[in-house]
């Protein structure tokens, strides 16, 4: 009897450092979890990070492929008489201008 008694005393208090320690322990996770500079948030950053990163490679591609156009019209004549085909309807002297109608 006297035997579980003491067993009963001495079980308490580490069962209540359990749950302190259980507790602070549960703290500190949700502090790093969602804290400002918590995990969630760097995911989150990371996310936007590599977003902007794709956003990036697509315009420099874009702006690769201008700067060739430019140097093109710059440099090559028929470039500039394809434009000015293309987008504008030009036509030289002489040339007539055939339309189809479509059925």
């Amino acid at each position: 009897m006297l035997i579980d008694i003491l067993k009963s005393i001495s079980e308490r208090p580490l069962n209540k450092r359990k749950m302190a320690l259980f507790s602070f322990m549960a703290i500190v996770l949700m502090t790093l979890a969602f804290s400002e500079y918590g995990i969630y948030k760097r995911l989150s950053l990371l996310s936007t990070y590599n977003s902007l990163h794709a956003d990036m490679y697509h315009l420099k591609q874009e702006s690769d492929s201008l700067k060739r156009e430019i140097f093109n019209l710059r440099t090559n004549n028929r470039e500039i008489e394809r434009l000015a085909r293309e987008e504008y309807g030009l036509v030289k002297k002489g040339e007539n201008i055939i339309f189809f109608k479509s059925k």
